[in-house]
């Protein structure tokens, strides 16, 4: 039936059934919003290679998914080998460690020879069978919750990640049915479509240039670390140069520390070697201060400014991005960017006629 509505209660009606929907959105999708913004950048920084792929196939499901597994397969590659290096050297130094050297240290705070199999031994001495049950308890017990914890751990891990790549998909797959539904809903001569709009290009210029900021100086890296290994004394050795090289260009996103994150810390390694050994200190001064210059220096004020700022003030491109992750954790290295473009535009777009309207009424 009609209800003897106005047309101005139909539309508040309405006006809040949406604002409604958009709250419960909101609060179901808040736990996984960091893996959402984060599909955000992945699509932004792929959309032109996806646009391609979809020119050589044609088909734009098979585009699609070819994009985001040229994205996937690169970082698996490089976090797994990561990962399998690290398992593998912390496996070396635990079956050569000696835990007996390091008693007399950390007997105020652990003790060690309660680790070893003596209690253990004694007990089964005493009474085999309640110190057979105990132990066994004790295995049950800390296995299921360890067991627990990590598969807890890994299924949300997965999650985030599935729901990344599902997002990811659908952007590049149905991105333009988005904006013809919107263009279409409100108008495409409307003002806030041309806002939208150049948000949505500075954007793909940002997060572009991230990204080939990171291959390039990925490039730098593995070029100067695998260069001064092999000019190196004997004595001193880079780990993994390759790995680290890589590494050291993912680092570039870490907001305020970037790619110190990589090189200081092996820095402190070369100094311990020399400082431990008879070999010259003057090569960890040399590596630090090439690395400094030609790593980290010269690209972070020419290649992050060229590929990355665009048409916006550099100085506002960094701040976003640390003050995003201060204030939203790490997703904030995403959101940060997308805030400023937001407001750096509305305020150069919008506001002025907004100020102009607000002086006319005076």
């Amino acid at each position: 039936m009609n209800l003897p509505w106005s047309e101005e209660w139909r539309t508040a009606g309405w006006i809040a059934v949406v604002v409604a929907a958009i709250v419960v959105l909101a609060v179901a999708v808040q736990p996984v919003f960091g893996s959402l913004v984060f599909a955000i950048w992945v699509y932004y920084a792929t959309r032109r290679v996806h646009r391609r792929v979809v020119d050589a196939i044609g088909h734009p499901n098979v585009a699609a998914t070819v994009t985001v597994l040229l994205v996937l397969l690169p970082i698996l590659l490089v976090v797994g080998f990561a990962a399998w290096t690290a398992i593998k050297e912390i496996s070396d130094v635990l079956a050569h460690s000696d835990l007996e050297q390091y008693q007399s240290i950390l007997r105020p705070y652990v003790d060690i020879s309660e680790m070893g199999p003596g209690p253990i031994v004694e007990q089964l001495r005493q009474n085999p069978q309640e110190a057979f049950d105990q132990q066994l308890r004790n295995l049950l017990s800390g296995a299921f919750g360890r067991v627990t914890t990590a598969a807890g751990f890994v299924f949300s891990v997965l999650v985030r990640v599935f729901l990344m790549l599902v997002f990811v998909f659908y952007l590049l797959r149905d991105d333009h049915k988005l904006a013809g539904w919107f263009r279409g809903s409100i108008g495409g001569d409307a003002r806030v479509v041309a806002v939208l709009d150049d948000i949505d290009d500075h954007l793909e210029t940002v997060f572009v240039g991230n990204v080939v900021s990171i291959l390039v100086l990925s490039v730098f890296a593995v070029t100067v670390y695998n260069g001064m290994d092999y000019f190196a004394p004997a004595v001193y050795s880079i780990p993994y140069p390759f790995l680290l090289g890589l590494l050291t260009g993912v680092g570039t996103i870490v907001p305020g520390v970037g790619i110190k994150i990589v090189y200081y810390p092996l820095t402190l390694f070369l100094f311990a070697v020399g400082l431990t050994t008879d070999a010259p200190l003057w090569f960890p001064v040399f590596f630090v201060a090439v690395t400094q210059i030609v790593v980290d220096v010269i690209p972070d004020i020419f290649l992050r400014s060229y590929f990355s700022a665009g048409a916006l003030h550099l100085g506002l491109v960094l701040f976003a991005y640390i003050v995003g992750s201060i204030a939203f954790g790490w997703y904030g290295v995403f959101l940060g960017p997308i805030l400023l473009i937001a407001i750096v535009v509305v305020g150069r777009d919008v506001f002025p006629d907004v100020a102009m309207q607000f002086r006319s009424l005076r």
